[in-house]
């Protein structure tokens, strides 16, 4: 948490994937979990932020290819004001819509 809090010393918002691939179908949501270690895959990007305290909040997004994506912003300890902040102008700017350009 104490490195994390330093961080926060530079910048308001930490942007980071929600997981390390697109969205799964559900058949591979399925096999995922059907693995000895299932959790790993679906909380190696949130569950640091759970642990330490840190406010997230997740945003969808849409790939270039109009694959499903997320990504999350975190902010520092008690900062959820500034999270939706970030998360309303990114709405306000791209929308939910909006592929992202590579």
């Amino acid at each position: 948490r104490a490195d994390l809090d330093a961080v926060f010393e530079s910048v308001d918002v930490v942007v980071s994937p929600v997981m390390a691939a697109p969205t799964p179908t559900l058949d591979q949501v399925e096999a995922m979990l059907a693995q000895p270690d299932a959790g790993g895959a679906f909380l190696r990007f949130t569950a640091p932020y759970d642990y330490s305290g840190h406010p997230t909040i997740t945003l969808p997004s849409m790939g270039p290819t109009e694959v499903p994506l997320g990504f999350q912003l975190i902010g520092r300890h008690l900062g959820e004001s500034d999270l939706i902040r970030a998360a309303s102008a990114y709405e306000r700017e791209v929308g939910f819509a909006h592929p992202i350009e590579d």
